[in-house]
């Protein structure tokens, strides 16, 4: 079956792996927050850093992102409407999670209270709503082993809104046409080959940036793309043998890894509707997980268990996320 001949409008699969994905993410954070002396999870480890749970995790977010909103852009053509549609969805949640945790910071922090709420950097933390990272609060998370980070998740918002605007961009200049499309692919790939040159933060927005093209490329030879399902266990023994050849992980991750996800979700059979019962809630998962993990390592006096930490920042996460999108996502999606 054809990507464009899919008659699945909502997938279900879809929904619940990337609920399975910022699960995901919040365990690969547990053994830095935790204070574990193993420091990162299992694939990071054996890799040396080339990979990890959390960053496998990620890049299913943008690869079904760069689908999805490429999918929708023809269905608006200014650039204002474009824009707010994207701002609707990203920003209510974001700003819910950014205030909730000035308000939770004031209840833990060393300083005083007077102290807390005149300092300048209690209020610039707010920029995290305007997708500008501040990582810090006044003397809150000091003890904790991991550091005074309050919620370094947030790091992919902006690349994530960057892609949005990279996507119109590609849009109006017809480049989401399958005959132009083509012409940008050299260019990605000399990005990746020059991926390790690239300072700091802006070589770890690469791959992110990366697996957004990559949906959108799905989206735009969608005619030409078959999903077999006989073919997924090849590509998931392939992709799981390339951890074990270094040289070989990023070719695996960059063809093998998108052609699984994108069959899972649209050409077997969907999960359950009552699966989203309660809506979808991997976005909130998401914001709220790192804080939590954060709270819960100061509560322990810096550091835990590691999966310990996992488990119960996962339930808490989960209890908040439904509460953000029952009061921040769902009455903006009714009026859209």
């Amino acid at each position: 079956m054809k990507l464009s001949e899919t008659t699945v409008k909502r997938s279900n699969n879809l929904q619940l792996m990337r609920f399975v994905a910022a699960v995901m993410v919040i365990f690969a954070h547990s053994y830095a927050i935790s204070g574990s002396n193993l420091g990162s999870d299992y694939i990071d480890r054996h890799t040396n850093g080339l990979i990890s749970i959390g960053g496998i995790s990620v890049t299913l977010f943008f690869l079904c992102s760069g689908y999805l909103i490429s999918k929708s852009i023809f269905r608006t053509d200014k650039f204002i409407d474009y824009i707010k549609a994207r701002l609707i969805r990203l920003m209510p949640p974001l700003w819910f999670v950014v205030v909730l945790s000035i308000v939770l910071g004031a209840g833990i922090t060393t300083v005083s209270l007077t102290d807390y709420f005149t300092n300048i950097n209690t209020y610039k933390y707010l920029l995290n709503g305007l997708l500008l990272p501040i990582h810090d609060l006044p003397g809150v998370f000091t003890a904790n082993k991991y550091g005074t980070t309050v919620n370094g998740a947030l790091w992919t918002l902006p690349v994530e809104f960057a892609c949005y605007i990279a996507c119109y961009i590609f849009y109006k200049l017809k480049l989401l046409d399958k005959k132009r499309f083509c012409y940008t692919i050299p260019i990605v790939i000399l990005v990746l080959i020059f991926e390790k040159q690239l300072p700091g933060l802006l070589g770890a927005m690469v791959r992110p940036c990366v697996f957004f093209y990559i949906g959108m490329l799905y989206y735009v030879y969608r005619e030409h793309i078959e999903l077999n399902i006989k073919i997924v266990p090849v590509a998931a023994c392939l992709l799981i043998a390339a951890y074990f050849v270094p040289f070989l992980i990023k070719p695996a991750m960059l063809l093998l890894w998108p052609y699984i996800l994108f069959t899972v979700w649209f050409a077997i059979p969907q999960c359950s509707d009552r699966m989203g019962k309660t809506g979808d809630i991997s976005y909130g998962l998401y914001l709220w997980g790192f804080v939590v993990q954060q709270f819960l390592s100061h509560i322990f006096g810096g550091q835990m268990p590691q999966l310990l930490n996992f488990v119960l920042s996962l339930l808490i996460a989960c209890v908040l996320a439904t509460a953000t999108f029952l009061l921040t996502e769902k009455p903006f999606l009714k009026k859209k």
